[in-house]
């Protein structure tokens, strides 16, 4: 049960098709904010219930404040690389969206690509969490063509 209440201060910057209409703190602490949005991008974090926008005027939402910090690390990698990702907040737990894409150590945060594309990585703690979209880039073609060039002279 959510209480009428609220015991800080949030100001949030909000694209103007979201609309904030109340903030609420439960008996543990933890904060909600609800409104309603006709955004069709970045609408829901990995987890929620309703993820994608379901057309109409407008959707409602209900977000509980994540008070962990961003994920930190390389998110922009080429395939057949590897990269760590972290957090400040040790004890939580690595999961990826689309493994097609990318796979992460649920504890140790190592991310292993496993093709061209992006991979929502969530970081989960306590009941909070956060995200970071990890891009992974496909190899370049080889180059090909004359591989021996004498001065003065030109190839394709």
């Amino acid at each position: 049960m959510l209480q009428a209440h609220c015991n800080m201060l949030l100001i949030m910057v909000v694209p103007r098709e979201d609309v904030t209409r109340g903030m609420a703190t439960d008996n543990s602490g933890n904060t909600y904010i609800t409104g309603y949005t006709s955004n069709t991008s970045g609408f829901a974090t990995a987890g929620a219930s309703q993820t994608a926008y379901g057309g109409g005027l407008y959707d409602a939402f209900l977000h509980k404040v994540s008070y962990l910090t961003p994920i930190t690390g390389n998110t922009s990698v080429c395939f057949g690389s590897t990269t760590t990702l972290s957090n400040a907040t040790a004890g939580g737990t690595w999961n990826s969206g689309n493994t097609a894409v990318a796979t992460i150590g649920s504890t140790s945060g190592t991310v292993t690509t496993v093709s061209a594309g992006t991979a929502v990585i969530t970081y989960t703690i306590s009941g909070d969490i956060t995200i970071a979209t990890v891009a992974v880039n496909a190899l370049p073609t080889p180059i090909t063509g004359t591989t021996v060039v004498c001065t003065g002279t030109t190839t394709t």
